[in-house]
């Protein structure tokens, strides 16, 4: 029972982290997204292709128009990351003015909090496969 009530407080603080990170990605405010995310997020670009990337692929995109949660998975390590864990992997089926989609966020544990550490968008294909020419902020 301690494990599962574990898990659940993990998720449950990754989530929270997540939902934070993505209301200023859902403003706009892309500068305040990327200062709030994890070193891994950072180290893929820098703050200026950040800003860039994110507010074209929303320009595409449109606003959002709904978000729910359909997967969280707890990993002790990920291919992106050199170091271990903890990590949360949290998918969201999205709804935007141009479609259904599916945001995957990696949530990572740093110094005492969890940041986002990774974020993708992809669109849901028909036959329920992700499409990996998405963007990609």
């Amino acid at each position: 029972m301690a494990d599962t009530t574990e898990a659940n407080t993990v998720e449950e603080a990754a989530r929270a982290a997540a939902q934070q990170w993505l209301q200023h990605v859902d403003s706009g405010a892309w500068s305040t997204a990327w200062n709030d995310a994890a070193p891994l997020l950072r180290e893929d670009m820098t703050a200026e292709q950040w800003e860039s990337r994110g507010a074209q692929a929303r320009r595409i995109l449109g606003p959002l128009r709904s978000r729910r949660l359909i997967r969280a998975q707890q990993r002790d390590s990920v291919r992106q990351a050199s170091r271990s864990g903890p990590f949360v992997l949290l998918r969201y089926r999205s709804t935007f003015r141009a479609g259904l989609y599916v945001e995957t966020i990696l949530t990572a544990r740093t110094d005492d909090a969890w940041t986002v550490a990774s974020y993708e968008v992809a669109p849901i294909a028909a036959a329920g496969t992700q499409d990996s020419t998405a963007p990609r902020p």
